[in-house]
């Protein structure tokens, strides 16, 4: 077996180890599940550490996992024209392996899954949208209401149909895309043939409200995409819940099958961190996804963290990179979407075994995923249900 040459600080190590092993327990995190589902913020006492990444979703081989994807991204891309994954692909279609997923985003890290945990993966289609007095249209929650924003661009791909009923305009959406439109065949299925997990995007806070809305019904959510995850912080303690919801969390073998998250970092609420922001537009606004999960973390635990903005659109986090060193930081938070962002981020990772990661809306990237897999005990993503020392 090859050695994990990375290492974590001693420090670190003895504190995650006496967590896991039940010797120190965490001071209690806002009130009982009935009450607390009633609050907007939670109270972590007098803790002095925080450790994000302990968030896991575990998928046994044997257990032949169900698992929904979006159509988009997911067994097609009707935008990837002369490819196998193109319009010609039924968006029903229901992959026989991961070589019928499209080999990025959603599609790859399904596949991974596909590949160690032998899970069966499952098309959500089709959504259901109507358009409502504001001229927006809105997915259905499977009961007969539609609370669901749906942007307008998803509503305007060449493959979606349109049906009247009365004064009511219906959008029917083969390629799915987002927990806002799929939430209705997740039900579907689900009523039938239970599933373990939905997989879809969330970059949008309906897509978060929808991802709620499946987790409250016991179905675990991925999102390896999710700039907009941070409005559901917390979510375990002020809704009373247990059901997983995992951001742009890793997902790797286990000795099972697979798992995604349970990537824990060590990091001192004192200590100073170097976060990314941008108030560009496409192809730039994901970038924000990380200063928006630490202040909403700040916002909902009550905290003040010694947080420094730094403005960075794609390929940029050497300005991330330069400010860290500027303060001696020793924690970034970023995101990770090509090359460019990669490599001055591993660079500054190298440099010292204290130096950890926050990674938001990465692993849906191969650089990103890459960058958790190179440095696994330094690198965690944006837990939303953190723990407090």
């Amino acid at each position: 077996m090859k050695r994990n040459t990375e290492q974590v600080s001693g420090w670190s190590l003895i504190i995650v180890f006496l967590f896991f092993a039940g010797l120190i327990s965490m001071p209690a995190v806002g009130l009982e599940p009935s009450a607390s589902a009633q609050m907007d913020r939670l109270s972590v006492g007098d803790a002095t550490y925080m450790v994000l990444g302990l968030s896991r979703l575990d998928l046994k081989g044997e257990e032949r996992a169900l698992v929904g994807i979006q159509v988009d991204r997911g067994v097609r891309d009707i935008f990837w024209k002369e490819s196998r994954f193109d319009i010609r692909v039924p968006p029903n279609r229901k992959p026989s392996g991961e070589h019928e997923l499209v080999p990025y985003m959603e599609g790859a890290r399904a596949g991974e899954l596909m590949r160690w945990a032998g899970v069966e993966v499952v098309p959500l289609t089709p959504g259901l949208a109507v358009k409502k007095a504001d001229g927006l249209y809105y997915g259905a929650d499977g009961e007969g209401n539609y609370p669901f924003m749906i942007f307008q661009d998803k509503i305007d791909y060449p493959t979606v149909t349109f049906q009247r009923n009365g004064d009511e305009e219906m959008a029917v959406i083969p390629d799915t895309h987002g927990f806002n439109a799929v939430v209705s065949p997740v039900l579907a299925l689900h009523n039938h043939n239970p599933l373990r997990l939905v997989i879809a995007c969330m970059d949008s806070p309906d897509k978060a409200n929808a991802a709620l809305f499946l987790a409250k019904k016991g179905i675990a959510c991925y999102a390896p995409c999710d700039r907009f995850t941070n409005i559901l912080m917390g979510y375990k303690q002020r809704y009373g819940m247990t059901t997983p919801i995992l951001g742009s969390a890793p997902v790797r073998k286990s000795e099972v099958g697979a798992v995604i998250g349970g990537q824990p970092v060590l990091i001192d609420l004192k200590e100073p961190i170097v976060a990314q922001y941008t108030d560009k537009m496409y192809p730039d606004q994901y970038c924000d996804a990380p200063s928006r999960y630490l202040r909403a973390l700040q916002r909902v635990y009550q905290i003040s963290l010694n947080v420094t903005e730094v403005t960075a659109a794609v390929g940029e986090t050497g300005l991330l990179v330069a400010k860290a060193e500027q303060l001696g930081a020793n924690v970034i938070a970023a995101r990770i979407y090509n090359q460019d962002d990669y490599e001055p981020l591993k660079k500054w990772m190298q440099k010292d075994q204290s130096r950890r990661l926050i990674l938001l809306h990465s692993a849906a990237y191969e650089f990103g995923i890459q960058m958790f897999r190179e440095f696994p005990t330094r690198t965690t993503f944006g837990d939303l249900d953190p723990k407090f020392l």
